[in-house]
């Protein structure tokens, strides 16, 4: 108690005690240990488990991709993709439903990439 009273200070540490600021630094002294500091070492152990799950996905990710380098694979290799066949009985129903945004900002330039990717 006595580093809390400064060196010029006129002030006992009985009179720091019995004061308002004695009280709350009692108060505090009796919390810290049996609530705080479980309290910030379950944060701790919280963050090294998630540390650790980290640490171990990028190990896993490390493994994948070595094997995938090693092995060359690729994804033309694995899948055949075929184009979409014309089906008469199907009509539109063969093709992908695709979601045009309208534009709200820069109208003019969106719409023309839009058209432009639209050529390709």
């Amino acid at each position: 108690m006595g580093r809390l009273m400064s060196s010029g200070s006129m002030a006992t540490q009985s009179d720091a005690e019995n004061g308002a600021f004695g009280q709350l630094v009692d108060l505090w002294f009796r919390i810290r240990a049996p609530i705080i500091a479980p309290i910030v070492q379950l944060a701790v152990n919280l963050c090294l488990v998630m540390v650790i799950m980290m640490f171990v996905e990028r190990v896993y990710m490390c493994f994948v991709i070595v094997l995938v380098k090693l092995l060359r694979a690729k994804p033309e290799k694995r899948y055949k993709f075929e184009p979409i066949k014309d089906d008469a009985e199907l009509a539109n129903s063969a093709y992908p439903k695709v979601l045009v945004q309208i534009p709200m900002y820069n109208e003019r330039e969106v719409c023309m990439y839009v058209a432009f990717i639209m050529k390709i």
